[in-house]
């Protein structure tokens, strides 16, 4: 698949983990605000049809605006290391295929699994990985998102979807 980006925009490959939290408060619209570009295998398409049924709509929404684009895990590099991980057993497709492609492809990875990111730093030290949070601060640093809005949003990933960061406000990470 060829990618028609501009080549100073990051490039993300996203696994299940960081595309729910924004799916479950139908907000890709805060992904597409990225100054970047967010990819997804087809094993999290797969993924969020057969887990997440009720994201699915949201999904498709934003993969035929080409606000998400779809890769696929196929070239020999790839396989290989999807192969490697998912014969460990402690990995499922999504996490395996993000990993796999953002090494192949030298992407950043978008990933909240700390078990997940501890095998992509392991399979590339160097490699970028990018939380929920990471994401967010970036969208308030660029002023796509105020803090107050922020915060509301992580206080409706606690209270409703159990996704918890570990701390009070958005304002305590832009301080440091």
């Amino acid at each position: 698949m060829t990618l028609n980006m501009d080549i100073n925009k990051k490039i993300l490959i996203t696994d299940t983990s960081v595309l729910i939290n924004f799916l479950n408060i139908n907000r890709l619209d805060l992904l597409a605000a990225y100054p970047g570009k967010f990819l997804i295998t087809e094993h999290v398409v797969e993924e969020i049809t057969v887990d997440f049924p009720e994201q699915q709509a949201l999904l498709n929404v934003a993969i035929n605006n080409n606000e998400l684009v779809v890769v696929k895990v196929d070239s020999e590099k790839e396989l290989q290391i999807y192969n490697d991980l998912i014969q460990e057993g402690r990995l499922g497709p999504g996490e395996c295929s993000a990993i796999a492609c953002a090494i192949n492809k030298n992407f950043s990875l978008a990933m909240e699994d700390a078990r997940a990111c501890k095998q992509a730093l392991k399979t590339k030290p160097d490699i970028e990985i990018m939380k929920t949070q990471d994401i967010m601060i970036t969208l308030i640093t660029n002023h796509s998102i105020s803090i107050e809005e922020a915060d509301e949003i992580k206080k409706t990933w606690q209270t409703q979807f159990r996704f918890a960061l570990k701390f009070n406000s958005f304002s305590e990470l832009l301080l440091k």
